[in-house]
């Protein structure tokens, strides 16, 4: 378990209990970079002050801990955490499935 998935362990997601996985990194990168101790699914990259330069920012730290290519327009275009866990959820389903199904 990652130190950003440590960190994010004692957030609920308010449907089933802890977060894991995807889910669990996306909140302790927003966390992380918002500076609070935990974040809701529905919470929103632009309520909580977001902007260019934290999307970036927090683009090249989920990088870092999922190992994909995040485009800060995905942030943007999905900008709660919720909707960004799921799609990168997928994303990291589909690069680690290797029948490509």
């Amino acid at each position: 378990m990652s130190a950003s998935e440590e960190r994010a362990g004692t957030a609920e997601d308010g449907s089933s209990g802890v977060r894991t996985g995807t889910a669990a990194v996306v909140a302790a990168v927003w966390c992380e970079l918002f500076g609070v101790a935990r974040v809701d699914p529905d919470d929103d990259f632009f309520a909580l002050g977001g902007h260019s330069m934290l999307a970036v920012r927090m683009a090249s730290r989920l990088r870092t801990e999922l190992g994909l290519r995040v485009p800060v327009r995905t942030i943007l275009e999905n900008p709660t955490v919720d909707a960004l866990s799921r799609l990168l959820a997928e994303a990291v389903e589909s690069a680690t499935d290797p029948g490509g199904s």
